[in-house]
This record gives C-alpha cells, sequence and structure tokens, in this order.
C-alpha cells in the first residue's frame, strides 16, 4: 500500500455518538471510515467483529462518558487490543478513569467532536515511523530478587 493510498478505519462508539467531525478529520488524515463486516447472516457478531477489525488499518474507540453505553465500546476495544490493531482512543473530558489495560495506547482526551484535538491526534499517528505501530507496549517496572 503506497502512502497515498486510502486507509480504512473502524469506529467503535455508543450509539447516537455524532461521528461526523471524526470522519471529516480521518478523511483529511487519508482514512475511509467503514462500518463492521455486513454479512453477519448465519455468522456471531465476535465472527464479524473480528472479521472487520482485521480488515481495517485503524480503530478509534470513542469513549464519550463512563455510562452504561460504553460498555460495548469496551469490549469492542478490547476485542482490538486482543487482535493486536492499531488503536486509537478518544476519551471525553467526562470519561472520569482509563482502564490500567490502556497504558500503552495512545488516547486523545477530547469529545469526538473537537475537530483541532482529533487533528493532533492522527498527525501524531501520520509521523510515527513505517511499521510502526499506534499501540505500544507499556515498559513495566521488574521487580529484583527477594
Amino acid at each position: 500500500m503506497t502512502s497515498d493510498a486510502v486507509k480504512t478505519c473502524l469506529a467503535c462508539a455508543p450509539g447516537g455518538t455524532d461521528l461526523s467531525e471524526l470522519s471529516a478529520a480521518l478523511l483529511s488524515h487519508g482514512y475511509r471510515l467503514v462500518g463492521p463486516a455486513s454479512d453477519i447472516l448465519g455468522r456471531g457478531w465476535m465472527a464479524v467483529l473480528r472479521e472487520s477489525l482485521s480488515a481495517v488499518d485503524l480503530v478509534v474507540a470513542v469513549l464519550p462518558d463512563t455510562s452504561p453505553s460504553v460498555l460495548n465500546t469496551v469490549f469492542e476495544l478490547g476485542v482490538a487490543l486482543a487482535l493486536d490493531r492499531p488503536v486509537l482512543v478518544v476519551a471525553g473530558p467526562t470519561f472520569d478513569e482509563l482502564p490500567l489495560a490502556l497504558g500503552g495506547v495512545r488516547v486523545v482526551r477530547a469529545s469526538a467532536t473537537t475537530r483541532e484535538a482529533l487533528d493532533f491526534a492522527l498527525d501524531t499517528l501520520r509521523a510515527m515511523p513505517s511499521g510502526a505501530r499506534a499501540l505500544e507496549p507499556v515498559a513495566r517496572p521488574t521487580s529484583g530478587p527477594h
């Protein structure tokens, strides 16, 4: 894939989340927002989710707040991380505490409608060297002999 080719992005977000600014920001950074695989007849949701996540170049998880509506999004984020997909988390200003497991994931603290913050986060992804991942492991301290 050349650097000028349009890449694909799957956004995981609670139902009813306004993704118009995210979609515009992604497009201006060379990503096309796509939906989950549409052929779900006779297949379970997990199979469709795995296929959809595996087929895209980037996964953006939008966590606007800590209401129960984000539970599916957090689950989808977990599956994306388990599949070792490049991930960007957009955590809203009222999203209180991010799980510790997200310590190595690129996170922007902003609303999904704040274009400037979305552009900045996507610029940092573009600035990464070719082949680098948006998901970077966090170095954990090791304990010495007891």
